[in-house]
């Protein structure tokens, strides 16, 4: 049986709990959208890690390649700095193959605000994206370093 008188204050107290105490409330779910631009074609998959400023990742897809531009969203994420790192799997062995001296990319990669990689990748500040109420959208435009 239901004591209804108590559940109500409860639900009063949490109420009053909540406006009086900073992160007492829920937190308001966001999305972070990922314009990638310049896939190079339809083979394989292209996958996206996104990590946190700390990089402790925090979500993983993989979606199927598409030439040209795509649109991949992050939903349910709480307010923060994030970064993502993109590559496209053409062969889908899942994994970003290296090749050569320097054990460089040969499959198309990307990072979140276009960073820039310089034998390396880009620092997390180059690369962070804040979601702090309304969601954000960046980009990250393919680079592949051999052609077809």
């Amino acid at each position: 049986m239901c004591d209804w008188k108590w559940a109500a204050k409860s639900s009063v107290g949490f109420v009053a709990l909540s406006a009086i105490l900073p992160g007492a409330a829920p937190a308001v779910a966001e999305t972070l959208t990922v314009q990638l631009r310049n896939v190079r074609s339809n083979a394989g998959e292209v996958q996206l890690d996104l990590y946190t400023v700390a990089r402790k990742r925090v979500a993983k897809k993989r979606v199927p390649a598409r030439t040209g531009a795509m649109r991949v969203d992050f939903a349910g994420l709480p307010a923060g700095a994030y970064g993502v790192y993109v590559y496209h799997d053409e062969n889908g062995n899942g994994k970003l193959d290296t090749g050569g001296l320097l054990g460089l990319p040969v499959e198309g990669y990307a990072f979140s605000n276009d960073a820039k990689a310089s034998f390396g990748p880009p620092s997390i500040e180059d690369l962070k994206v804040t979601l702090s109420g309304g969601g954000a959208v960046t980009a990250a435009t393919m680079r592949y370093r051999l052609r077809r």
